[in-house]
């Protein structure tokens, strides 16, 4: 019997949850973390723990952590990967070409393991240090056959069901030539509370 590479994917997390329920005597777990060190792999990993590890007190915890994968993010193209690509692998559990987010080289929608998440119930949040619409955040919420798609990246933030967006400011926020609906105010009118400074975010 041969695992489609989702099932494989969908397999694992369950493995790993069901071990972090057991260690922790929860029947499933609370909270479940994905961070992703854009652009990071073993080597990159390794690379830093042998530069900063005779450092007093300097360790890289997620390299200790009970539980491990391991996951080829190869783009369906190309053998180096960019983000889309590379989030769509670990989202989607498959491959696509360079440049798409959760969709395949066919051109068919994926849908990512967060809207997975979501149906059965589970709050969703996305935060990252880049544009919320660039392609690792938006691989979370979004299909669009180009990464550069901006406006309908953040159009579908917008109208997201998630609970929470932190970033950047999104680079679609509005159309090239200014015209139409802005995302923000798209969002605020779909629930969101949007805060866009220190102050706001206090409150």
């Amino acid at each position: 019997m041969t695992l489609s590479l989702r099932t494989a994917l969908l397999l694992g997390l369950a493995a790993a949850a069901l071990a972090c329920a057991q260690d922790t005597g929860l029947s499933r777990p609370r909270h479940v973390f994905l961070l992703i060190g854009d652009g990071m792999g073993e080597l990159q990993a390794e690379a830093a723990e042998r530069a900063l590890g005779d450092q007093p007190g300097w360790q890289p915890s997620f390299r200790g952590f009970p539980v491990r994968g391991w996951q080829r993010t190869r783009s369906a193209d190309r053998e180096v990967t960019d983000s889309a690509a590379a989030i769509t692998a670990i989202l989607c559990g498959e491959r696509t070409d360079n440049g798409r987010i959760a969709v395949s080289p066919a051109g068919e929608p994926l849908t990512s393991l967060a809207h997975l998440a979501h149906r059965q119930g589970w709050k969703i949040g996305v935060l990252s240090n880049i544009g919320i619409d660039h392609a690792t955040p938006a691989g979370m919420y979004a299909v669009a056959a180009k990464r550069s798609d901006y406006r309908s990246i953040a159009a579908q933030l917008a109208a997201s069901p998630f609970a929470f967006f932190g970033g950047s400011a999104m680079l679609g926020l509005q159309a090239p030539d200014g015209q139409g609906p802005d995302n923000e105010a798209m969002a605020a009118s779909n629930g969101f509370v949007v805060a866009t400074s220190r102050a706001a975010l206090e409150n």
